[in-house]
């Protein structure tokens, strides 16, 4: 969950204002209001005064009104304990202490996300390699990331698979739409084997999944988008790019990227709708 403001911050607000806030079952408090809009909305106005876990806070505006109700409850941490299930080759949340630290503070782009994101600012050729190295193709049947895509007009890359033996498999975007690409081994031209409208600027999971030797799929969020041909995965070993690939001559995207997962197993719509529906508080 993203705070609109610290417990700090919140805190001072409520000395400078008059709001007074109800224990659960003093006033039959509505739950379910999402923490983050009411502090935006309420910050701004009253201030706010911020629960602990467990309780359900009521806002006064005077002696009989109440503006709003929310719960306060610590996470449910169900993504991560969803994704660990899955066995995952990698998985990177960008935590200020992570193996690739974020260069965006907490909250990153899940609902309840106590870790920062990763920043892409179009550079030219900006990325980020995978600091464990590289992997087998069989370790890399899928890849799944949270994406928040800031400029989908101006071309720029989002994540790459390259290997050596093999054709290059990223995602970018360009010109408002979202394209699943391939370099071809030796060089060469990329190709664009799919493109779909970019999603919005909300955060969405991108995944990829090889459905067969020479296939792939493409879901944002719930949704496949698109299933397409690709060249044949070589032998050898690949590498995990964020961003760019260096040497290409491309720039990153303008996006912020959290919640990187490769994964050793073909996913299914099922496993899809799955993650998407760990993003809870």
């Amino acid at each position: 969950m993203r705070w609109a403001c610290s417990e700090r911050e919140a805190r001072g607000g409520a000395r400078r204002s008059r709001a007074r806030f109800a224990r659960d079952g003093r006033l039959g408090a509505r739950p379910g209001w999402p923490v983050v809009l009411l502090a935006a909305f309420l910050g701004a106005g009253v201030g706010v005064t911020v629960p602990r876990a467990g309780q359900t806070g009521a806002v006064f505006v005077d002696d009989a009104a109440v503006a709003g109700t929310f719960d306060v409850r610590p996470c449910s941490y169900a993504w991560s304990a969803a994704v660990a299930s899955l066995a995952p080759t990698r998985h990177y949340d960008f935590a200020a202490t992570g193996v690739i630290p974020g260069n965006t503070p907490s909250p990153g782009l899940l609902v309840c996300d106590p870790s920062g994101a990763l920043g892409l600012s179009g550079g030219l050729e900006e990325s980020v390699p995978d600091p464990a190295g590289t992997m087998s193709v069989a370790q890399a049947a899928s890849l799944a990331l949270w994406a928040s895509i800031t400029d989908p007009a101006t071309p720029g890359d989002l994540v790459w698979l390259t290997q050596d033996d093999g054709a290059d498999l990223g995602l970018r975007v360009s010109g408002g739409l979202l394209q699943l690409v391939q370099a071809p081994l030796g060089g060469g031209p990329m190709e664009v084997l799919a493109q779909v409208a970019a999603p919005d600027g909300d955060p969405h999971l991108l995944t990829l999944t090889r459905s067969g030797p020479t296939s792939v799929r493409l879901w944002v969020d719930t949704s496949e988008v698109t299933t397409a041909s690709t060249s044949p995965a070589g032998a050898g070993a690949l590498t995990l790019w964020l961003g760019a690939r260096p040497g290409s001559g491309a720039s990153s995207a303008r996006a912020l990227l959290d919640e990187v997962v490769v994964l050793p197993a073909a996913l299914g719509a099922g496993d899809v709708a799955s993650l998407v529906t760990a993003n809870s508080w």
